[in-house]
């Protein structure tokens, strides 16, 4: 057997070693790239269901033992820091908090950001709904 026989014969192992393993490294690389874009959605989700959640206590002046909607308010510049529209409506909410009637259209125009930046359709949605949350009914006789 010569040197040109004994290439030949390796050429198609070492193509297909060298192949399952590129495939597999992109494969990889593909998986991780769509977990950490899934991840990221799950984290912005999360903090904007608490926000919502929790916006009863920051709309109708009510205090929260658990503290809640300001920990959620507080994680905003993390989770979102990419997301400027995001970080522009935290900021001016912050800005704008001692100002009179000011307190709704911030938090409308948050968690509209929020809601876009999660991929969470709320465009069938008007704007009272958001604003407004549930609250128990009164007990007026």
């Amino acid at each position: 057997m010569d040197a040109t026989t004994e290439l030949t014969a390796i050429n198609p192992i070492f193509l297909a070693v060298i192949t399952v393993i590129l495939s597999g490294i992109t494969a990889a690389l593909v998986s991780s790239y769509f977990q950490k874009r899934k991840d990221e959605r799950e984290l912005k989700r999360d903090v904007l269901r608490r926000f919502v959640g929790n916006r009863y206590f920051l709309t109708a002046g009510q205090q929260s033992e658990s503290g809640e909607p300001f920990i959620a308010l507080n994680e905003i510049f993390v989770v979102y820091a990419q997301d400027r529209e995001v970080i522009d409506a935290i900021k001016k909410m912050k800005e704008e908090l001692d100002k009179q009637n000011r307190l709704i259209d911030n938090i409308l125009t948050l968690t509209k950001a929020m809601a876009k930046a999660a991929k969470v359709p709320i465009n069938g949605l008007n704007d009272n709904f958001i604003v407004e949350p549930f609250t128990p009914p009164s007990n007026s006789g």
